[in-house]
């Protein structure tokens, strides 16, 4: 029990604690401020980086793709938004443009200050209408993946009129569903022990999982690096107040306001249980939407994905 560690094993912890922040200043300086694009170039991905301002900070763009049908693509939980071109890789659409960022205090080189001061999902809402009108994006269909996921319903009720199409990937709605689940007691012992530090090495376990499938796959190991190296960005406090975030909210209300936008609601049948119970919440909600399930795990529509999926997912949002 949490309660229960000896004195000597808290004392241990907390000596660990404080190396790794001492360690931590040292391994940030070696963490590039940008990410050299070019390395995509061999892969025929047309991808451009930009900076936008935003209350004061700057916020890293990337536009995938040159087409006209225009995806607003929200980063999944903690990833940054160049995650994306693995999955524009699988696209055979060439009127397909991805817009996505960077979140602050995440994976990626947005200006983080340690995250964000603000409720999150409210502060990425407003970063994400800041990159749309700085590329002058008047509509444009929406993808939101797990965090995104409920991201992009809080935009769609903000900006309804602008959004021809919705896909709402493993997304999280019911706080109720989540209770008492694994993930969810993990959460509150990394909290209540103060050992957020701990998430850096679990997203570079997690990562590393892919590490060999993407290289087989063709990515270059030079991004794969980078991005494993990208991960000693993320603030380890705001990332866990993020995922609090995303499994304390209810966002059903919100859902129900959108239900008239036409939405393709996606899951894995191997995901942990709760997603799929969310998924069903989210289809009971709607009534009428789309659905498509996939193979694999969570992370698998994006780190892994499936270019069938990813076919169907484009052909539901060029409108």
């Amino acid at each position: 029990m949490v309660g229960r560690l000896p004195l000597e094993q808290l004392i241990i912890v907390r000596i660990y604690v404080r190396q790794y922040d001492i360690l931590n200043k040292y391994i940030l300086l070696a963490v590039p401020n940008s990410m050299n694009l070019k390395q995509f170039d061999n892969l025929g991905l047309d991808i451009q980086g930009k900076v936008v301002r935003h209350d004061g900070r700057r916020i890293q763009t990337y536009s995938i793709g040159s087409g006209e049908n225009v995806i607003l693509c929200l980063p999944p939980f903690p990833h940054s938004g160049i995650i994306y071109s693995l999955f524009m890789l699988k696209n055979v659409n060439p009127n397909t443009r991805l817009l996505t960022f960077d979140i602050p205090g995440w994976i990626g080189h947005s200006e983080s200050n340690h995250g964000m001061e603000r409720d999150p999902i409210e502060e990425m809402t407003e970063i994400a209408e800041s990159v749309l009108n700085e590329y002058g994006i008047n509509d444009f269909n929406l993808l939101g993946y797990s965090f995104g996921g409920a991201v992009a319903i809080h935009l769609a009720n903000k900006d309804r009129n602008r959004i021809k199409r919705m896909a709402l990937v493993s997304t999280i709605v019911n706080s109720e569903l989540t209770k008492g689940s694994k993930d969810s007691n993990a959460l509150d012992i990394v909290q209540k022990m103060k050992l957020h530090f701990f998430m850096k090495y679990y997203l570079k376990y997690r990562f590393s999982l892919y590490f060999k499938p993407l290289t087989n796959a063709g990515v270059p190991r030079e991004f794969l690096k980078m991005y494993e190296d990208m991960i000693n960005t993320v603030s380890t406090k705001y990332v866990l107040e993020s995922l609090r975030e995303l499994f304390l909210g209810d966002r059903r209300e919100e859902l129900r306001n959108i239900a008239d936008i036409p939405m393709l609601v996606i899951n894995s049948k191997n995901e942990t249980g709760y997603f799929r119970k969310q998924a069903g919440c989210i289809r009971h909600i709607l009534g009428d939407e789309r659905s498509l399930y996939m193979e694999g795990n969570h992370e698998d529509f994006l780190l892994y994905p499936n270019g069938e999926t990813v076919k169907q997912v484009i052909r539901f949002l060029r409108v």
